[in-house]
């Protein structure tokens, strides 16, 4: 073969390497905030059906000031099991940083590509305790993009089946990613909300700290709780329980193996697609470019989905 074609080849395999790093850019910023978006809307629909069934009838009943009082402090939820993984906590809004997502049980990959993630084995918000609780940063609609804009003093709302909570920001702090300390359980109700640092790296952890400041609890119109103690099993975390360990960095072998096979068939069908147009070309034929289209559609659809099967190769808060 002479080095010009040799040069050719390469040069084409660059420009196509560069290319589908361009893509994968875009899917990262773009097709992850899709995919986020379907799960929201899942989990908001699952979220109010459970609304609706544990408060068929209900009235809150706040149990202190709106705005949180130094002197008045607010009266944590009862403590109750978690929920299933996968399965809607509540709904967390951050007016400083637009933020209005369903929170998920879980922390672990599958979990935070549908919201933020309840840490397993920390209280549930409102709870007594430290509830902490994770988030990606640069992906899959980056709830936490702007976590570093907040400032002692700002609000953070989270509402549950037990009720409203506010939470007041203490500080912000930066930690190492293996750090599991920053979850740890404390003598008063606080919340901790983690992700990456800096963006679009895993080198560090930031930590937002929040203390509970007010608390609406949903009572029933017959005045009693409508949030019994549930007795926890070994499925279920008790919000008492100890500190949870970090989420889980390690990467099924099965997830490599998915990969590997979508990378390889996307190779095949980019270079039977482009045979495919250079063998049809020469007759003229209509059909040559309607070929031609659909095997790139093709093309990019099965590169959607190797994407699909790179991104939980990725950290998972990023």
């Amino acid at each position: 073969m002479q080095p010009g074609r040799i040069s050719g080849i390469l040069g084409r395999a660059l420009i196509g390497i560069g290319l589908i790093f361009l893509l994968f850019v875009a899917y990262l910023w773009w097709g992850t905030a899709i995919t986020e978006a379907h799960s929201q809307a899942v989990l908001r629909s699952e979220y109010a059906a459970a609304l609706r069934q544990a408060h068929p009838k209900t009235a809150p009943i706040a149990t202190t000031p709106s705005g949180g009082s130094s002197h008045i402090p607010a009266i944590p939820a009862i403590p109750m099991a978690a929920p299933p993984n996968g399965q809607p906590v509540g709904l967390i809004t951050i007016p400083e940083i637009g933020l209005n997502s369903v929170i998920v049980e879980g922390t672990d990959t599958a979990a935070l590509r549908t919201g933020p993630g309840h840490y397993p084995g920390t209280p549930l918000p409102g709870e007594a305790g430290n509830v902490a609780i994770a988030g990606h940063r640069t992906t899959y609609a980056r709830p936490f993009y702007n976590l570093d804009a907040l400032k002692p003093g700002d609000p953070i709302h989270i509402s549950t089946v037990q009720g409203s909570f506010t939470y007041s920001v203490v500080n912000t702090v930066i930690v190492s990613p293996d750090d599991v300390s920053v979850a740890a359980p404390t003598a008063t109700p606080q919340l901790t909300l983690t992700t990456c640092n800096p963006r679009y790296s895993a080198a560090t952890r930031m930590v937002v700290h929040a203390s509970l400041t007010s608390a609406a609890l949903a009572i029933a119109t017959n005045g009693q709780a409508t949030n019994p103690i549930v007795t926890p099993s070994s499925s279920s975390p008790n919000a008492n329980s100890a500190a949870p360990t970090a989420a889980s960095t390690s990467t099924p072998r099965s997830q490599w193996v998915d990969a590997i096979a979508w990378g390889l068939l996307v190779l095949l069908v980019a270079l039977g697609t482009t045979k495919l147009t250079r063998l049809l070309r020469p007759s003229g034929l209509p059909i040559t470019w309607l070929g031609g289209i659909l095997g790139w559609v093709i093309c990019l659809t099965t590169l959607y989905v190797f994407f699909n099967a790179i991104s939980p190769l990725l950290p998972a808060s990023l």
